[in-house]
Parts: C-alpha cells; structure tokens; sequence
C-alpha cells in the first residue's frame, strides 16, 4: 500500500502526465523546462535504465528501476535540496547569527509578474536587499553592510503562481569603520 507521500508524488506525476501538453500549448515560455518534465515523468521507469539484481541462492531476479535526479522530481529534489543546505552552511560564517526571512509579492502584483517575469523577478530580488539596506540603515541610524542568500521561488505549496523571496540574513554587519553592529 502506498504512504502519503507516495500518494501525494504519483498525484503529482498523474496531474503533468494529464495536463503538460496542453499546458505547453497555452504556456510557451515553459516549452523550455520540458525536458526536466519529461525526465521527472520517466522517474522510476525501468526502460529508462534500470539493474538486475540476482540473488545467489534462488536465482531470483529483482529489477531496480533508475531515478530521473531531476530538481524538479518530488522523490529525487530531496537530495538536491539536501545539498544545498550544505552549501549555504559552507558560506555561513561561525558565531553569527542569521535570520530566515520570507517576503511575498502582493496576490494582485502576480499577474504583471508573470507578464514580464523575465524584468521584475531579477528586479525583484535587488529590491529585498536594497530594502532591507534601507530598513537597518534607518533603524540603526547608520550605513551597516549586511550579508545575504536570497533565493526566488515562483510557486507557493499549492503549486499557484506565488512568487516569493527566501532571504537569510545575517543579523547584524559591518560598519564603515570595519567593526560588527549586531
């Protein structure tokens, strides 16, 4: 019987293996990522590449079908996402201290977004730091450098357009004469 998540993947899978096509269709600017689509719709399929296993007693053979590692694959993201967390603590500095930040655009900003996402979503990300800059800046009455990662994500958990920003930030920065202001 399949968990949950099992569940939820294969709804998943069944929803782009329906829709995709026409989706394209309607959609052309994501004709681009079709090949990631594909590859997550083959995830798990044994003629896409698979090994044979033999069990030296019986004879028996179990055949272990290849996964797709596709970002985009609810079951292969997980080591992906894995992996960056890794890289994000290798760019973390020891002893101080960061702050997770989510900034969403406006429900009735989300459809000029997706009109000319190409020009805003980049715009989009200088403005968190820039507002943050100047939030600090006002705050502490002073220039303060800060440090951040921020990362754009274009869908909410319901799979909407939902464009939002994952900012961590350090809490705290340098001041103009080189000393840390928490």
């Amino acid at each position: 019987m399949a968990t949950s998540g099992q569940t939820h993947k294969n709804v998943f899978k069944q929803i782009f293996a329906d829709g995709w096509a026409e989706f394209k269709r309607n959609h052309p600017r994501y004709e681009a990522v079709d090949a990631v689509v594909q590859k997550m719709l083959g995830c798990g399929d044994p003629a896409n590449g698979h090994a044979v296993y033999l069990c030296p007693d019986c004879q028996a053979q179990c055949v272990v079908a290849f996964s797709c590692k596709s970002q985009f694959c609810r079951s292969c993201a997980k080591g992906y996402g894995q992996q960056w967390v890794t890289t994000v603590q290798g760019m973390l500095h020891p002893g101080v201290t960061y702050r997770h930040l989510i900034l969403t655009v406006p429900e009735r900003l989300r459809t000029l977004i997706y009109q000319h996402a190409a020009t805003l979503l980049d715009g989009l990300m200088q403005a968190a730091q820039q507002a943050m800059d100047a939030l600090v800046a006002q705050t502490k009455r002073q220039t303060i450098r800060l440090g951040y990662i921020v990362v754009l994500q274009t869908a909410g958990r319901a799979a909407s357009y939902n464009p939002h920003l994952h900012v961590i930030m350090t809490d705290g920065g340098l001041r103009a004469d080189g000393t840390w202001q928490r």
